[in-house]
């Protein structure tokens, strides 16, 4: 099933492959026999980050910052890098070195470090974020997406298509402040975002739905 879809997404069938064990070597699938095939799924930080950038997003502020504060060497740069990435895959950005702050309590990958909550004002929250956050390159991103045409008629291309666009929103989501608009730049494209995730669900769930039950 996967490989005609991922195949419509520029991969050769070897390349399938590749990428597959790829992502379960990284901790990022899983993979078990059924019969003939193999059934992969979304685990560990890729399902998590799946499920939060997924997730219809109730933003809400409530006067606080999450922070982690962190003292790693630069001898031990291979393990800040580490935390560094894990940290803004969960949503967080680094206001200055050695402090991130995000909308939310950090997970496992701060367990070492120092973490509470920093209540700021309004106008605190708004410089905070705009210091943190690339601001324009995420307004840029969110525009890129433009106008898309109506998706294809078969079921594969449907999916195909959809997964593509998704994964253009994704991107753009990973870059976005998970903060309110009331705290964002009053042209910010929040608006777009939020419609663009939730284009083409429907019907993408439909066209998996009919592959599955036509598959051998």
């Amino acid at each position: 099933m996967l490989t005609p879809i991922l195949t419509g997404l520029g991969l050769s069938p070897a390349g399938v492959r590749t990428f597959l064990s790829r992502m379960v070597r990284a901790g990022d699938l899983s993979s078990r026999r059924a019969g003939r095939y193999s059934v992969y799924s979304m685990v560990g930080n890729y399902l998590a980050e799946f499920r939060r950038l997924g997730s219809p997003r109730a933003l809400h502020w409530d006067g606080a910052f999450h922070t982690v504060i962190f003292d790693i060497s630069e001898d031990r740069r291979t393990e800040r890098d580490a935390l560094l990435r894990a940290a803004q895959a969960s949503g967080f950005r680094q206001l200055r070195p050695g402090v991130l702050v995000g909308a939310h309590a950090p997970g496992e990958w701060a367990q070492k470090t120092f973490v509470g909550t920093w209540s700021v004002d309004t106008d605190t929250a708004r410089d905070v974020i705009a210091t943190a956050w690339d601001l324009e390159e995420s307004a840029a991103r969110i525009s890129a997406l433009g106008d898309v045409p109506p998706l294809p008629t078969d079921d594969v291309g449907v999916v195909v298509e959809t997964t593509r666009r998704h994964s253009a929103v994704f991107a753009a989501l990973r870059h976005t402040p998970p903060f309110p608009a009331e705290l964002l730049p009053a042209d910010f494209p929040s608006d777009m975002l939020e419609s663009r995730l939730r284009m083409d669900v429907t019907p993408a769930y439909r066209a998996m739905a009919r592959l599955l039950e036509s598959w051998p």
